[in-house]
């Protein structure tokens, strides 16, 4: 295998889906234009006002979501999401530290009665590792996948997608029925199949084309005609994506102008049952982000989003534009990873408590030339980790200034009661990058309430194991506004309150 990958990084995605992708020229990635559409719509992403793109994002947990495990108390569903974030860590940790490939967003498989096929390298001898069963497993995202999805159209006609919006995966992914469910149905729950049959502008990508061959990875050959590539590790696959160009439509508002991108490269797999997509916004170059900003590079070389508190309905948005205007921004440089090139890494050079710094060593921070360290930004794990030396010395500083008597809860390392105190005086935890940029979290982004009644909080951060990437989460990023200039390479954000500005 190269030591490039590019997933699908859904893991909490763990989340994860590896294909070897890099190498794809962006003129055959991406033969795509954006012209007016009289497409009505309630849902999907949107043309802004100023010639950007506009996404209405949604928790995957909020009262209406079709994610939301609704029989759930605080506690179990914070639980659930800890877990989510220890299956993503793992992943990242995989695909960093052991340079494995990852699973397609978790990908499992399930039994059909489709044929076997055989595989090759597109630069090597068949792999001995294939099953032979391989075209018999179906891939199935994952259930537990993701913090944010948004619902756009794909296809002409449109057909409703539903996609967990993901910065850790270049693949932009959609789940097709089992061949015996061949027809759309209308009626399907938000979570609904995407049918590429349905569709006229759906184009697949031949077998053995130029633009076919430049996706480097695990070829599925044999009597196929169009363009497939394995899933699965390094040991052992579980399936083929399907590589295909589709129009992506975009919805028209009384506030935004329609538009439709077209022929967007896409993948696609069977899934035995309807399930969210994957709109990966990754920096490698078949991500929907890449792909979008390489066409339109003067229009939308900025990806800007703001995700309102975890108690809001609604509020969050993501937007593709110029990044004109806005409040002020703190920018700090993006570092290029020397073996990975999926995710957005930055250089944290030290947490301070109360302005104090922590003695927390440069080393443990720090990207080395192998790659190890350094940190993420990542909206699909919700509680920022920490290496764990870094994560003790956090604990250590809070502890000395909350003077309370913690107690015990599941997975949390630091916890009070506010049941006797009332109110608990949380110290200000800030995170410094290169260039002296201070991202300074207020009390809602360091701990988070886990029970219904508000009386016992929890510190939202968790260690990691030694040598890992710092992961920032979503619980850290919540009313910022988070601004990725691809094209200068830098990240900056601004205090904001997400739910009062939607639209960016």
């Amino acid at each position: 295998m190269t030591n490039c990958c590019c997933a699908v990084s859904l893991l909490t995605l763990s989340i994860l889906l590896c294909i070897v992708l890099r190498g794809v020229q962006s003129s055959s990635v991406l033969r795509a234009t954006v012209e007016n559409a009289a497409d009505n719509a309630r849902y999907g992403g949107e043309s802004s006002r100023s010639g950007g793109l506009y996404f209405s994002l949604k928790r995957r947990d909020s009262p209406d979501s079709p994610f939301r495990q609704r029989h759930r108390s605080r506690m179990d569903q914070l639980q659930v999401v800890l877990h989510r974030d220890n299956a993503r860590a793992k992943s990242f940790q995989e695909h960093i530290i052991t340079r494995q490939p990852r699973r397609a967003t978790g990908m499992s498989t399930e039994k059909d009665s489709s044929d076997a096929a055989p595989c090759h390298r597109s630069d090597s001898p068949a792999d001995p590792t294939v099953p032979e069963n391989l075209e018999q497993g179906s891939l199935l995202a994952p259930e537990n996948a993701g913090e944010y999805y948004t619902e756009l159209y794909a296809g002409t006609p449109r057909q409703l997608i539903v996609a967990m919006v993901d910065l850790g995966s270049d693949v932009f992914w959609m789940g097709k029925p089992l061949s015996r469910l061949r027809n759309r149905k209308y009626t399907d729950p938000v979570k609904s199949f995407f049918y590429p049959s349905s569709s006229v502008s759906f184009t697949l990508i031949p077998s053995g084309s130029e633009n076919c061959l430049a996706l480097k990875g695990i070829h599925v050959s044999g009597q196929r005609e169009d363009c497939r590539l394995l899933v699965g590790t390094k040991e052992q696959y579980y399936g083929a994506l399907e590589f295909a160009y589709e129009d992506i439509r975009l919805n028209k508002t009384a506030e935004y102008k329609s538009g439709v991108i077209k022929q967007l490269l896409i993948s696609v797999s069977q899934v035995p049952r309807s399930t969210a997509g994957v709109l990966g916004l990754g920096r490698g170059d078949s991500s929907f982000a890449t792909q979008v900003v390489k066409r339109h590079t003067h229009f939308f070389n900025r990806i800007s989003y703001c995700l309102a508190d975890t108690d809001e309905p609604a509020g969050s948005s993501l937007v593709f534009s110029s990044g004109e205007g806005g409040p002020h921004l703190e920018f700090t440089p993006l570092l290029k990873h020397p073996l990975v090139e999926t995710f957005y890494f930055v250089n944290l050079v030290a947490v301070a408590v109360n302005g104090a710094k922590l003695p927390i060593s440069s080393k443990v921070l720090k990207m080395n030339s192998e790659g190890n360290g350094g940190a993420i930004l990542d909206m699909s794990t919700r509680f920022t980790r920490f290496p764990n030396s870094a994560f003790d010395h956090l604990v250590k500083a809070l502890k000395a200034l909350i003077r309370l008597p913690t107690m015990v809860v599941p997975r949390f390392q630091l916890c009070y009661s506010t049941v006797n105190t009332g109110t608990l005086i949380i110290p200000t935890v800030t995170l410094i990058f290169e260039n002296g940029v201070r991202m300074r979290l207020p009390m809602e982004n360091t701990f988070v309430s886990v029970t219904e009644q508000g009386d016992v909080m929890c510190l939202a951060m968790v260690p990691g194991n030694p040598g890992t990437a710092t992961v920032i989460g979503s619980a850290q990023q919540q009313n910022f506004l988070i601004v990725i200039d691809r094209e200068a390479s830098r990240l900056g954000f601004a205090p904001l309150q997400c739910a009062s500005s939607p639209n960016l």
